[in-house]
Order: C-alpha cells, then sequence, then structure tokens
C-alpha cells in the first residue's frame, strides 16, 4: 500500500527516525540504532527517489491528470508538460519540428491554408505560394467568406438565376431580359439589326418578339421562303429543305448562320485572351494566339499562360510544386527536414539550437530527419522516456520491482557498508532495504 502512496511512506520513515534518535540517545542500542538509521536513510533516499505517480498523473500528491497522456502532438511533436504553482493544474504544449506549427503542430509554416482564413464554415484551397481560395458552403460568400450571401432569397427577377451577391449581385438573366437584377425587358426588335429576315416586322413583347412575315416567306423569323429547292441556294455546305411545298429553308453547318448560311459570327465578340494574347475567330469557336514566351494549348480559350515549370520535376520529389502565373518559377513547398529554393537541402536538427535529444540524448543528422542515441536506462525517438527496466522482471524470490531514474554507481556511495557485488542495480539495492523494512 505505501509503495502506491509514497507520501503515506514517507511519514512513516520519519516516525522511525524519530525512534532511531530516541534508541541513540536514551536506550544506547548504538547497533541496532545503526542498523535502522542505515535502512530508514536509504527507504528516505529511494523515496525521495521514487515520489513518482502512476502513468497519467503528475503533482506531489498525484492529484493531477498528466494533460500529455490525451493531447496528440502531430507530425513528430513532442507533448511538454509545464507545472504550475498550485493549487492550480499543469498545462501542455507541443513542441514542433522544424516546419511545422499549430497546438497540435498539425500545420506546416508558411501554409497560407493553416489557420485556415475561410469563415463559417468555409474549407481552404492553396493556389500557390502566399495565394489561397475560400469555398464557401452555402449562404456565405466572400474572400474569405465573411459575408452573408443573399442568393437564397433570389434577388433576381424574371426568372433569373442569382449566382453570387459579393462584391455585387450577378444574375444569370434568362433569354430576352438584363439588367442588374434581370430586371429589364430585352427589345430585340430595336437598333439595326432586325431579327425578322425577308422582310419580316418585329414586334417585342416581355422577354420575347415575333415576326410579322411578307407574304413569300414563312416561319419564326421568316426564314423560309417561297420558292422550291435547289443546290445552289445554301452556302457553306448548308442543305436545303423544304418546310411544305411552298416554303423551303437551309440547315447550317457548326460554326454558321443565316437563312442561307452564309454568315460567320464572330466568336470572338465578348471574349479576350489573357496575358496579351490574340483571339483568333474560328467556326463556333476560337483559340488565343500567345506572345512569346506564354503557350497555350489550342482549344484553350482563356488561357496564355507560361511554361509550367513544374513539369520539369524542379522540386525535390517529395515536395509540392506550384507554377508561379506571373513568373512562371516554380514554387516549392518544402518537406519535412528539407529546405532550400528547390527543396534539396537536408536540415541539420543537431545544429538548429537547442538539442532535440533529452536526458544527454546524442543527436545524429540524417537525411530529412536525425536519431538520437539514447544513454542508458531512456528510450524514445528523442529519449524522452523513462526505460522501464522491471518490464523484464529481474527480481526474483517474490521481490517488488521498483523502476529508478539512477545508476548503481550513484548509490554505492551512497550506502556504503550494505552494498554488496552481488547487488546488479539501484533495484536490488532498493528491494533488499525495503526486505528489511518488512521485518
Amino acid at each position: 500500500i505505501y509503495g502506491r502512496h509514497p507520501q503515506r511512506l514517507r511519514a512513516l520513515l520519519e516516525t522511525w527516525r524519530v525512534e532511531f534518535i530516541y534508541l541513540w540517545n536514551v536506550q544506547g542500542g548504538k547497533k541496532k540504532a545503526c542498523l535502522l538509521e542505515a535502512c530508514v536513510n536509504l527507504s528516505l533516499y529511494i523515496v525521495s527517489s521514487l515520489d513518482r505517480c502512476f502513468t497519467g498523473y503528475v503533482g506531489d500528491l498525484c492529484q493531477f491528470v498528466d494533460p500529455c497522456t490525451h493531447k496528440q502532438c502531430q507530425n513528430g511533436g513532442t507533448c511538454s508538460l509545464q507545472m504550475l504553482r498550485p493549487p492550480n493544474p499543469p498545462t501542455s504544449t507541443c513542441l514542433c519540428l522544424p516546419g511545422f506549427t499549430g497546438e497540435q503542430c498539425q500545420g506546416l509554416v508558411g501554409d497560407p491554408c493553416f489557420p485556415s482564413p475561410c469563415q463559417h464554415g468555409g474549407s481552404c484551397q492553396r493556389l500557390s505560394g502566399k495565394q489561397y481560395q475560400c469555398q464557401c458552403v452555402s449562404g456565405w460568400t466572400g474572400k474569405n467568406c465573411q459575408l452573408m450571401d443573399f442568393c437564397p432569397a433570389n434577388p433576381c427577377a424574371n426568372g433569373g438565376t442569382c449566382v453570387i451577391t459579393y462584391p455585387v449581385i450577378v444574375c444569370q438573366c434568362r433569354p430576352g431580359f438584363e439588367g442588374h437584377t434581370c430586371q429589364h425587358d430585352v427589345n430585340e426588335c430595336f437598333g439595326d439589326t432586325n431579327p425578322c429576315l425577308n422582310g419580316g416586322r418585329c414586334i417585342n413583347s416581355v422577354g420575347s418578339f415575333r415576326c410579322v412575315c411578307p407574304p413569300n416567306s414563312s416561319g419564326p423569323l421568316c426564314q423560309y421562303r417561297l420558292a422550291p429547292c435547289s443546290p445552289e441556294i445554301c452556302l457553306n455546305g448548308g442543305t436545303c429543305h423544304e418546310v411544305d411545298e411552298r416554303y423551303h429553308g437551309c440547315l447550317c453547318l457548326p460554326g454558321y448562320t443565316g437563312q442561307y448560311c452564309e454568315v460567320n459570327p464572330d466568336d470572338c465578340v465578348g471574349n479576350q485572351c489573357s496575358n496579351g494574347g490574340t483571339c483568333l475567330d474560328g467556326l463556333g469557336s476560337y483559340s488565343c494566339q500567345c506572345l512569346s514566351g506564354w503557350t497555350g494549348k489550342v482549344g484553350e480559350r482563356l488561357h496564355c499562360h507560361l511554361h509550367d515549370a513544374c513539369l520539369g520535376n524542379a522540386c525535390h520529389p517529395d515536395a509540392h510544386c506550384d507554377t508561379d502565373l506571373l513568373t512562371g518559377h516554380a514554387v516549392c513547398t518544402c518537406q519535412q527536414g528539407y529546405t532550400g529554393a528547390l527543396c534539396n537541402e537536408d536540415i541539420d536538427e543537431c545544429q538548429m539550437g537547442a538539442d532535440p535529444c533529452e536526458h544527454g540524448g546524442s543527436c545524429h543528422n540524417t537525411l530529412g530527419s536525425f536519431t538520437c542515441r539514447c544513454p542508458e536506462g531512456y528510450t524514445g525517438s528523442r529519449c524522452e522516456s523513462n526505460l522501464n527496466e522491471c518490464l523484464s522482471q529481474p527480481c526474483h524470490n517474490g521481490a517488488s520491482c521498483l523502476d529508478l531514474a539512477c545508476s548503481p554507481a550513484s548509490m554505492a556511495g551512497t550506502f556504503r557498508g550494505s552494498w554488496t557485488k552481488r547487488n546488479r542495480s539501484c533495484e536490488d539495492a532498493s528491494l533488499r532495504c525495503r526486505r528489511n523494512i518488512g521485518r
């Protein structure tokens, strides 16, 4: 029971010390008192060395739960315990490896998404370098999802669809409507371009229009002429087809329009190539002719960008590579243990200031990491844990094993006269004294 409650055992041993003084001064039992003194001193030393708690508890009376028991430090971080003045409970922090940060070492240093700048449940997506983009949940908008999104209230009129409300409301309007919130009707009949063909008269209506055709034409746009089909009527590969026995029309190939397929619309209208590229009109499409030093595949409509430096494996194979779209240079985010512009320089953790190895361990640098050569009695990646020699059950004949953070050399000087060659470790000396206490 005293092994579980060191404070009670300490009080008992102090009582024995009083008995020793009484025996020495009053009874004159020098021999018996001397033996008692040696045992009491030995036991007090053991208790002072063993004033430790069960795993998961700390404090002079083991009254506090060890916060490091449940604290999960990530990416090789180590939990550090900080005792405060009683009755305040202890606190803990994570000591992170170089390149990591955060309460649990869960983030990379320099990561624009750590901690996440996105609010209200938005998710952060890293773009390149320090650039990021927030994917907002429904109901929120803005660069950091900090503004309420009014799209669910549908501020768009006339059946328009709300796209965004930040920085301004943007509505996708149905055909026939325009304006900031699709509030205006498009007057298709206004202007120089008459949608009605062959002399048809255009009449505007809300959201649409209709054509009043002359007697020699028919169709929604008066596009059918009163005449039989002939091969030469339709241009650019268009096909003439008879609507009925009196009227005919042209079916145009993709990229052409008009009554006789004579028009190739300029698909570059309303489109602009990025980074100074020139738009080239095609049949139903367009492409970009890029400036010297810029590139873009055929069919990449708006993209003229610099050569992707990441395609040449500029960074270390384990690093994350991004291309700066302005300079075309590779931006490398280094993996753990490496540094440099291309993340190919090993970090010597053993020379970065504080020794990462605890309890006198010897630090040895390796590529991307380090190892610790621990002194006798300690183990762990940083020599942070006391090696419990009792796990091998070295004690015999029913003796109890007590794990100590000491060595036989340190005990031999303290217990002259009771130390023998048969005692292989501090545990043996403590056990022999413990048996004397029990007698």
